[in-house]
């Protein structure tokens, strides 16, 4: 028998309550998922250790056994009985570096990756989002043991913020943030919202960018006057309002309008009750923007101008004026 034929042996074990066999399932499920994909394609290759070991001659199973397209949907079923968010976080973990490479392919991962990923304790999910040459060292890869003792393997944790396709991790956020109606973002929802915007953006996604920035701009606005939130929506607004494409940054400065003026009112009312960033913080990060480029200083202007008119008293109580001058 090869592997594939193994398969719905081996996937009995995904009922052991033991975290390492789930890891070592998870991983072997998402390898034989990868090489059947490339096989499916004609491809043939490994993208592993090309050693000669069962996996690497996936291509070689015996069709009679078990069919290509069973064998994926069978690999599948095993990684979504083990890949849930009431699992143990260390397989977690596991999975999401494993499976990170196969979203594009396999996009039925996606909403169940984006969850865990969310749900991870902080410096697990940090650890994902972490870009390679940060703080000078190369986290693109690391190796880690989750637990003390010989017995237990070592990991690779993978920056998948670097390996997964941006534009649909954002969109599934943005898809279970409206199925969830989230009144207000988290710290999670920052950085990974932060971690699936592209290094440079592809001029065909442009609309698709745009659309997506419209519908958290209330999300990031509420979360620019928040203490713990406010770094990490800075960044994000940044990177649309600053972008080298001249239609994301204008078009997003102008959606952008109405929850800005919102987000003032409510850092310099006084109806809303809720800890709120320090006012150097919020004219600090408005002052930048205005000093990057003159659209953006016409549009906040513009904003702060109507401030003015709706809230003189707040306006002449605040240091919003510094802006104008």
């Amino acid at each position: 028998h090869t592997i594939v034929a193994l398969i719905p042996s081996f996937g009995a074990l995904a009922n052991d309550e033991w975290w390492e066999v789930q890891a070592q399932l998870l991983l072997l499920s998402a390898n034989l998922l990868s090489k059947l994909s490339l096989a499916d394609r004609g491809d043939g290759g490994s993208a592993d250790d090309g050693g000669g070991s069962a996996s690497s001659r996936i291509d070689a199973y015996d069709e009679g056994a078990m069919g290509n397209d069973e064998a994926q949907e069978n690999l599948l079923a095993i990684i979504s009985r083990l890949f849930v968010v009431s699992g143990s976080k260390n397989v977690l973990q596991v999975g999401l570096s494993a499976l990170v490479q196969l979203l594009a392919e396999y996009p039925t991962l996606l909403p169940m990756f984006v969850t865990v990923l969310l749900e991870q304790p902080p410096n697990y999910r940090r650890r994902l989002l972490q870009p390679a040459g940060a703080d000078g060292g190369d986290y693109s890869v690391s190796r880690k043991t989750y637990v003390w003792g010989n017995a237990s393997r070592m990991y690779e944790e993978k920056c998948v913020s670097q390996l997964w396709p941006h534009i649909d991790v954002a969109k599934t956020l943005v898809m279970q943030l409206d199925a969830s109606r989230l009144e207000a973002f988290k710290v999670e929802h920052t950085e990974v919202f932060f971690a699936s915007l592209p290094e440079h953006f592809d001029d065909i996604e442009i609309d698709e960018w745009v659309a997506i920035f419209d519908k958290v701009t209330p999300y990031l606005f509420d979360a620019l006057i928040d203490p713990e939130l406010h770094e990490g929506s800075a960044q994000i607004v940044k990177r649309f309002w600053n972008n080298p494409s001249e239609t994301i940054s204008s078009r997003t400065l102008e959606t952008s309008k109405k929850s800005l003026l919102q987000c003032l009112q409510e850092l310099y009312g006084h109806e809303v009750q809720r800890p709120k960033v320090d006012e150097a913080a919020v004219l600090s990060f408005l002052g930048d923007m205005m000093n990057s480029g003159e659209l953006a200083q016409v549009e906040i202007r513009s904003i702060v101008e109507s401030f003015a008119e709706v809230l003189p008293t707040e306006y002449k109580a605040s240091r919003l004026h510094t802006l104008l001058t």
